[in-house]
């Protein structure tokens, strides 16, 4: 028995001995200020950037001007500095296929003298062993001049501002939070944000006075898809278009296709999306073409380090170490 009895006056009553093993504790949790309401840690950008278009709009500028001006915000401060250092490096990386390809060529003649060993097809085997040694010699290269391929991505993460900047856009609009925002930060984080702007329904112009509601006829979602597809494009030659979409089946590496593909592929979201407030279009728009027009100011800055090439002259030059013969003294000398 656990409990060992006691005599009293009622009756016997149970004693039980105090037992020093661990037991559970319950503690309290704290109250949040606000209430039980904690907000994700994904819902601190989308607050801000939307507090950030707010403070805009009170400052006496429109909602159909404050869209496009908090993308200048949103690309002179995130994508403008990635581009820039992602042409850099380009730019570093072209300085740099002169010495690749006088290895490619000593690796090549090294070839000749590489023997696998018994192997069905010989001429496979010699080929991998030179793409492998290449591949080596390649980011070893870039390696120790610092401009290895993963940083031709960088500009990629200027798409995270970007996210939380649309989903601050939309939360301002009064629409539902988006579902990879739901996903991310769960449904008690995006039931409990409520940003929404009354004074979106009549801060419009032209066709779409709403900026809280849909475009009406459309336009804004095959606009912003347009644009897209025309900052892609823009930036592909027409043997990589080809090759992107399935017309040429040339050896590329993998990776680099399926980046190509998905983004020509992005270019449609606009479309599938199309009942998005006008709001989220009008700064997709504006924030697209920025990017482009400050892709092609870098390219005027930071040129393409082309060389010029070698023109034989036609008369030869001087030499001004060879002593020209004395000239005849004129009459007037004499």
């Amino acid at each position: 028995m656990s409990a060992v009895f006691r005599r009293s006056t009622p009756g016997l009553l149970p004693c039980v001995r105090p037992s020093l093993s661990p037991h559970q504790v319950s503690i309290p949790r704290p109250i949040h200020p606000h209430g039980r309401r904690q907000l994700h840690l994904l819902a601190d950008p989308v607050q801000l950037f939307a507090s950030t278009m707010v403070w805009i709009n009170s400052a006496g500028v429109p909602w159909y001007m404050t869209m496009p001006l908090f993308a200048v915000i949103i690309n002179t401060t995130f994508r403008l500095p990635l581009q820039y250092y992602t042409r850099r490096v380009a730019l570093r990386r072209a300085e740099l296929k002169p010495l690749m390809a006088a290895w490619a060529t000593v690796q090549s003649r090294a070839l000749g003298s590489f023997n696998p060993g018994a192997v069905e097809n010989l001429k496979l085997a010699r080929q991998q062993w030179f793409f492998k040694q290449s591949g080596k010699t390649r980011s070893r290269i870039q390696k120790k001049w610092g401009v290895q391929s993963w940083k031709s991505f960088l500009n990629l993460a200027s798409f995270v501002p970007f996210i939380f900047a649309t989903e601050g856009a939309r939360q301002l609009a009064g629409a539902p939070s988006g579902a990879i925002f739901r996903s991310l930060s769960g449904e008690g984080t995006a039931a409990a944000m409520d940003l929404s702007q009354p004074s979106l329904s009549q801060g419009g112009c032209l066709w779409f006075v709403d900026m809280a509601a849909a475009d009406p006829y459309f336009i804004l979602p095959v606009l912003a898809s347009a644009t897209m597809g025309y900052t892609m494009m823009h930036r592909l030659d027409v043997p990589r278009l080809r090759q992107l979409l399935f017309l040429d089946k040339s050896n590329i590496p993998r990776f680099g296709l399926f980046i190509g593909r998905v983004g020509l592929a992005s270019t449609l979201l606009p479309l599938m999306f199309y009942d998005m407030p006008s709001a989220v279009f009008v700064f997709l728009i504006s924030s697209i073409s920025l990017g482009h027009f400050s892709s092609l100011g870098l390219k005027k800055v930071l040129p393409d380090n082309v060389p010029s090439p070698l023109v034989v002259p036609k008369e030869p030059k001087k030499l001004t170490f060879v002593l020209e013969p004395p000239s005849k003294p004129s009459k007037g000398e004499r």
